[in-house]
């Protein structure tokens, strides 16, 4: 928020706020936050009217939005921005080198958990990736660091969430890369695959060479198909608490148990197994966003969810007449296929980094390299 204080001293201007009223990505988080704030005021005994709190960053979204708008009148594009990615990820690599050759065992940042800390690292790498659509730029060939920066931190963190969120950005980068491209139809195909095998191919060599944490997310996979999870403990108590939380949202489906009841909501369904093991683990949530949201806020907190995460895809379709738009929807799909991948295996919205993150990126795509627009 203190951003929005320089902001005006580097050339705001009304029209910015003209843009931003008008503009579906203001009304998708007002709404949102308007849609918990409800559902956490008919609450019965009111156990969550403190949490709305937790979600003004969303109610506040025009200032965080008005603080990056100057940028769009700077000499500030999306090349940039991608670079900023570039640079996020080889900062999340050099923290996870450091903390390897301090021995620690899952290493991450400060105000991180080690897979918030993996995802952030594998998503900004791969949304770097942009300056390789963006024309023939100087940096097209560094960019390729980022993923590689990204996947390290991951592997340092000891994350098997980074595979899935590794492969399903590979897979979105090949496809919008063949995009552009008039290539045979085989071709098309093979190089989204070819990308995601890499992404593979990656782990299981870090997997040779003592990472092993990343490679078992596919026996994790396997098990969750099978329904054979054999010692995978961590695995086995998230499958519990999903179908637990959703007798737990079919109770309450209108308004919700609570911010933090949604725990105690859902233990009733756990078995014990389950139940011994969130008590060691000392996990005070439901490990899926949308579900931990739907058992928090019932169904308008389900709707919240989706207006939140379609935020950054709102930002660049209303551009859609600016320039670079393939670059800019690039951006909006792999940090929203990132939260979104990510947030089906623990809940990233709960945490303030996240949230401001997502409301950033949104501004930023709705402001940023608008110049050309008609």
């Amino acid at each position: 928020m203190l951003l929005a204080i320089p902001a005006f001293a580097l050339g705001w201007q009304q029209s910015f706020w003209v843009v931003l009223r008008s503009s579906p990505v203001l009304w998708a988080s007002w709404s949102g936050f308007l849609l918990l704030a409800t559902a956490f005021l008919f609450q019965p005994a009111l156990p969550s009217v403190a949490s709305i709190g937790d979600f003004l960053p969303f109610a506040l979204m025009p200032i965080f939005a008005l603080a990056v708008a100057p940028l769009s009148s700077a000499n500030f594009t999306l090349k940039h921005f991608a670079l900023l990615c570039l640079a996020a990820s080889a900062l999340a690599a050099l923290v996870g080198l450091a903390g390897l050759m301090l021995g620690q065992d899952r290493v991450t940042a400060p105000e991180f958990s080690p897979i918030h800390f993996a995802t952030w690292a594998v998503t900004f790498g791969f949304m770097s990736l942009a300056l390789t659509l963006s024309g023939k730029s100087p940096w097209r060939w560094i960019a390729w660091a980022g993923p590689v920066l990204g996947l390290l931190a991951a592997l340092a963190s000891g994350t098997r969430a980074a595979l899935v969120i590794g492969c399903a950005l590979a897979l979105l980068y090949g496809c919008a890369w063949v995009q552009r491209r008039a290539i045979p139809l085989w071709f098309k195909i093979a190089i989204p695959l070819g990308l995601m095998g890499a992404v593979l191919l990656a782990v299981y060599l870090a997997n040779l060479a003592g990472f092993s944490r990343p490679w078992n997310a596919l026996r994790a996979i396997a098990g969750v198909v099978t329904g054979d999870l054999g010692q995978d403990t961590s695995t086995a108590y998230r499958v519990e608490m999903l179908r637990a939380g959703w007798q737990a949202f079919l109770n309450a489906p209108l308004v919700g148990h609570g911010w933090h009841n949604q725990l105690q909501a859902a233990m009733p369904y756990l078995s014990q197994m389950a139940r011994d093991g969130y008590a060691v683990e000392q996990w005070g949530y439901i490990h899926n966003d949308p579900l931990s949201l739907s058992v928090a806020a019932g169904i308008p907190g389900l709707v919240a969810y989706f207006l939140f995460m379609a935020m950054p895809l709102l930002a660049a379709f209303s551009r859609r007449n600016a320039g670079n738009w393939d670059v800019r929807l690039y951006l909006a799909l792999s940090f929203t296929v990132g939260l979104f991948v990510s947030g089906m295996m623990d809940v990233l919205l709960m945490v303030e980094m996240s949230k401001i993150l997502l409301i950033l990126v949104a501004a930023s795509l709705l402001f940023i390299d608008v110049r050309d627009e008609r």
